[in-house]
């Protein structure tokens, strides 16, 4: 009995914070990025749920969608959120960008999941344009939820820089086992 309630113990004492990634392609063709150009990441309105809406949000993914395809071209600029997409297009051509991505925050949750016991979980649709072509390269939904079973609260915010790796990862063909992540329509994934 002793080396079990010192086993509960520790892990109270410890704690515990993961969450579940997934990406899920429409279009499973890999994305050849040309680092001679450049890439714009659209700023999504501010996410929420349940009517409570979550300053910040929206440049957070922005943010952390810029940090993550950084290294897959020449530069990455963020652009104000704009609900006229032709405007969106014709500023981006006039900068040079060749990579546009448009996230949209689905559903935002950021609960104090150590309390509640309740997860903090989040959706983001994202849509990859090639500006040059006119092809739209991958639209994908990506949702991470935190475990509910954590004693320290991992923000829905760091979940999104996970996420963010993990799309651009999807987008050249890099699989992750170790985590939940996968690309829908590829035969031999789970």
């Amino acid at each position: 009995m002793r080396p079990f309630a010192t086993v509960i113990l520790c892990s109270l004492l410890v704690g515990c914070v993961s969450a579940n990634t997934s990406v899920d392609r429409l279009n499973t063709a890999l994305v050849n990025f040309d680092k001679n150009f450049s890439a714009m990441v659209v700023q999504p309105a501010d996410g929420g749920s349940l009517g409570k809406t979550y300053r910040g949000s929206g440049a957070k993914v922005a943010f952390e969608f810029a940090r993550a395809m950084k290294p897959l071209v020449a530069d990455v600029k963020i652009s104000p959120n704009s609900s006229d997409n032709q405007s969106l297009f014709e500023d981006a051509r006039k900068q040079n960008v060749r990579y546009l991505l448009i996230p949209q925050i689905m559903h935002w949750e950021d609960r104090a999941t150590q309390w509640s016991g309740i997860p903090d979980r989040m959706e983001i649709q994202v849509e990859l344009i090639d500006l040059v072509t006119g092809d739209t390269l991958d639209t994908s939904s990506i949702s991470s939820n935190s475990s509910d079973v954590e004693f320290t609260d991992a923000p829905v915010g760091e979940m999104v820089r996970s996420a963010a790796d993990r799309y651009f990862q999807s987008l050249q063909g890099v699989e992750d086992r170790g985590r939940r992540y996968y690309s829908r329509y590829t035969p031999g994934r789970p």
